[in-house]
């Protein structure tokens, strides 16, 4: 539970992080608010178009195998994103993360499912709240 948790934090955290920094981002990398706007939409796109996919592949090799790895591109994305050289390596490390993210997100929550037969609400409950955690926590550390 508490490696799901964790997992849907840091897709709570990446989903709203970035977007305060937006205007240091567009003057770092010298390009207009139309492109430093994919920093959040390349994130928000791989995650939805990848959620389904990520839960067919979580019913197909397992939850835990598909939390892991979307953990691992989590991790990845961030770092790729992190010493992004140029604008466009950033966008990579979102996508990244996204593609993370979408695989927590249902890989989690089969997990959950199944981890918790009898208490599955309470336990997607408290999946949820770390999600939204994640969501409050993204732009305090953003305007950092």
């Amino acid at each position: 539970m508490l490696v799901v948790a964790l997992g849907a934090f840091l897709g709570g955290f990446d989903t709203y992080v970035l977007n305060l920094a937006l205007p240091t981002l567009r003057d770092a990398f010298r390009v207009d608010l139309a492109a430093v706007q994919w920093v959040v939409l390349a994130y928000l796109l791989a995650m939805v178009a990848l959620l389904i996919p990520a839960g067919r592949l979580a019913d197909a090799l397992g939850a835990r195998a598909i939390v892991l790895a979307g953990l691992g591109l989590i991790l990845g994305g961030a770092l790729l994103a992190a010493a992004a050289p140029a604008f466009g390596w950033l966008v990579a490390g979102r996508v990244a993360q996204g593609a993370g993210n979408a695989s927590v997100v249902a890989g989690g929550q089969a997990a959950i499912a199944l981890l918790f037969p009898v208490a599955r609400g309470r336990a997607l409950g408290w999946l949820h709240a770390a999600t939204s955690a994640g969501f409050l926590a993204g732009p305090v550390a953003g305007d950092s």
